[in-house]
């Protein structure tokens, strides 16, 4: 029972035992004594909860705004993130998906003559391409849409299945010439969409770096949302 319902309980008794014994004296002053002891015990601890809860509201406010600072911080961060050229001294397996046999060898040479770093892997299909990724670790596949056994949107739904968050950096490079696959394959996850008559392979290995940086910083950008949350 709590203090305030022993109050209420000894108030009812009293009145009935005043009703019963108008001249109770004793049991008159030795209720007011118990009622007023009551009461001082309900006062501090009303006093009690209201710090204990000012506390609390303080330690909440506290808590909030370092997650909102911790977040600013890495926003910054990674809106400060222009050049991933940390990314430049580590080795970077780069995976070609493309049917043209011609252009997955020009391209593939052209990458790792721009860079000592890239560890280059080709697949004709997207099927191969797919079981590669799933044999090792790939940081970055250029993906063609035009392929001989599957659209190079499945492939790309099956690398990227949450946009909002892509599990791996996905740069398309196409010989197709409709702009609307290039926006589609944004909008399904992919970091960059190329077309192939148009980049040198200085703008292909940028857009390669930028979406490796990018795909990394949201996860760890996800990962500490998640800590904050529990």
């Amino acid at each position: 029972m709590t203090l305030i319902a022993c109050n209420e309980r000894a108030v009812e008794k009293y009145r009935d035992h005043m009703a019963t014994y108008p001249s109770g004296n004793q049991m008159d002053e030795t209720f007011k004594r118990t009622l007023s002891a009551i009461q001082a015990s309900i006062v501090s601890y009303q006093q009690t909860v209201l710090r204990t809860e000012g506390f609390a509201d303080l330690a909440t406010k506290v808590a909030n705004q370092a997650r909102k600072k911790a977040l600013e911080r890495l926003d910054a961060l990674s809106m400060s993130v222009r050049e991933p050229s940390h990314l430049l001294s580590e080795p970077i397996s780069i995976l070609l998906i493309d049917a043209n046999h011609h252009a997955r060898e020009c391209y593939a040479q052209r990458l790792k003559a721009s860079s000592s770093n890239y560890e280059i892997v080709q697949a004709a299909t997207g099927r191969s391409g797919l079981d590669i990724c799933a044999r090792q670790s790939i940081d970055c596949v250029v993906l063609e849409i035009d392929l001989p056994d599957m659209s190079g949107f499945q492939v790309l739904e099956y690398l990227v299945w949450n946009a909002s968050h892509p599990q791996m950096a996905v740069v398309v490079l196409t010989g197709l010439s409709n702009e609307h696959f290039l926006e589609l394959a944004l909008k399904n996850g992919a970091q960059a969409a190329l077309q192939k008559r148009m980049p040198s392979v200085d703008r292909l290995g940028e857009s390669i770096l930028k979406g490796i940086a990018a795909v990394k910083q949201d996860r760890e950008r996800h990962n500490l949302q998640m800590r904050l949350n529990a």
